[in-house]
């Protein structure tokens, strides 16, 4: 009887660990996402972004997971002048040119229109943070959208 008692016992505390390990698994790789203009905004100025009340938040999300989570706004600043000052306040270097499509994310998703005038510019933020720009000076050059990535 005593051998049956442990059997079962130690049956049980497989399956529980098992049980307790997917759980586990689960919490840590599963990504939850919300729009909220505020927690982007908040997420993003976090990370250096230096958007004013002038700056309009059309736009934001924010991920959460275990390890990297990540925020996304549309900004729609109040002229082409602010989006030159948010970028050098915020400290992002010279933009390069986006050269596929699949460097933003598309206009369905609140990505930009692809157009060949799209630019890009990239920051590392102290701890291997990082915070992204994309915009178009030529045909909307008030609006900037920005992704902060915490890695």
């Amino acid at each position: 009887m005593s051998v049956l008692v442990v059997v079962v016992a130690v049956a049980g505390v497989s399956v529980l660990g098992k049980m307790a390990l997917a759980w586990i698994d689960n919490g840590m790789t599963q990504v939850r996402t919300h729009e909220s203009a505020d927690d982007a905004r908040d997420f993003v100025e976090g990370f250096g972004a230096k958007l004013t009340s002038q700056d309009h938040i059309d736009y934001g999300e924010v991920q959460s997971s275990f390890m990297d989570p990540s925020a996304y706004i549309v900004v729609t600043t109040s002229s082409p002048d602010r989006v030159t000052e948010l970028l050098r306040a915020s400290h992002f270097p010279p933009p390069r040119p986006v050269r596929s499509p699949d460097q933003v994310r598309g206009p369905a998703d609140h990505g930009p229109v692809w157009a060949p005038t799209l630019v890009r510019s990239k920051v590392t933020v102290p701890g291997a943070d990082l915070l992204v720009a994309v915009w178009d000076p030529k045909h909307a050059p008030r609006a900037l959208y920005i992704s902060a990535y915490q890695m």
